[in-house]
């Protein structure tokens, strides 16, 4: 019974929400020129964080597979 019900409820959100999504669509040409620029700009600060990003990852990720590694052997000795 509830599964029914919620399928119910799940397939008539559905097909109120779709039209609602397509008709929010716009076309860029309608978004101000400084909103788009505040977007690429927003963009492009988190890509170079994101580069910026990966040496520390990595360093760390190594470092704790070095620490277990070096855990395993010195348990061996």
């Amino acid at each position: 019974m509830f599964k029914k019900t919620l399928a119910t409820i799940i397939v008539a959100t559905a097909s109120i929400a779709s039209p609602a999504v397509f008709a929010a669509e716009t076309p860029t040409s309608t978004v101000p020129q400084a909103a788009q620029d505040a977007i690429t700009g927003v963009g492009s600060t988190a890509t170079g964080m994101i580069d910026l990003a990966w040496p520390v990852i990595a360093l760390v990720v190594g470092g704790f597979l070095a620490i277990k590694m070096f855990k395993k052997v010195a348990s061996k000795v």
